[in-house]
């Protein structure tokens, strides 16, 4: 009789892991698919700013580039930041860098709205942050595409 109810509990236990571990599981490809959707759909605004601005930004000192409105979505990130960290480390590492710099890109496009003609202080790093942000935004994609397709349950 004992040997009965042992194995329950030793079953029991099994199965209460086995529904954490794929309830997890299933949050962290939830959590996944709602960067990779969010970053994909500021692709176009980020990396066309990013584009223009290569095109249109000399560096010695003449046009420079600024946005009119935020181009940045962050509801998803937003909305899942506590789950974040059920991604691999390096997944955690560049999303967390990539939103903190979209933060600080973002207080930087509200110092240029309503002058007419801001600093290129402002404008100067403003530019290369955009700049960076639309590759890193692109690779971002790649490794979370990468370790989506990787993962197996």
């Amino acid at each position: 009789m004992s040997a009965t109810i042992a194995a329950t509990v030793v079953a029991g236990f099994g199965g209460s892991f086995g529904l954490y571990w794929y309830q997890r599981h299933k949050k962290r490809e939830r959590v996944r698919k709602a960067l990779i959707v969010e970053l994909e759909a500021t692709a176009d605004r980020i990396d066309g700013l990013a584009a223009h601005i290569d095109e249109k930004h000399d560096p010695k000192g003449g046009d420079y580039i600024r946005p009119s409105t935020d181009p940045f979505v962050t509801h998803a990130y937003d909305t899942n930041v506590a789950d974040v960290s059920l991604l691999s480390k390096s997944e955690v590492s560049a999303v967390t860098d990539y939103y903190a710099r979209v933060s600080i890109t973002r207080k930087m496009i509200e110092a240029t709205q309503g002058i007419e003609d801001p600093p290129k202080q402002v404008l100067i790093p403003l530019a290369g942050h955009l700049i960076s942000l639309s590759k890193d935004r692109s690779d971002i994609v790649d490794l979370l595409r990468k370790n989506e397709s990787g993962s197996r349950f």
